[in-house]
């Protein structure tokens, strides 16, 4: 298995909830580092929401916490 490069985020499998989750890590303009996640109920649609949320970070959107 590839290692991801940085930014690109990760994607497992969240056993209590049965859920694949995509988390990001992102750091804000305070410099404090924070996550943001998505969920899905398979591997690609967690992926493919990971893959939006890049897009909207990576075109200047600010993406609301929670």
């Amino acid at each position: 298995m590839a290692q991801r490069i940085k930014g690109e985020g990760s994607i497992f499998w969240r056993e209590n909830r049965q859920r694949w989750v995509g988390q990001i890590d992102i750091v804000d303009d305070d410099g404090r580092r924070k996550f943001r996640t998505v969920t899905g109920r398979t591997k690609k649609e967690a992926a493919d929401k990971l893959k939006a949320l890049r897009k909207e970070l990576d075109i200047g959107g600010t993406v609301a916490a929670g």
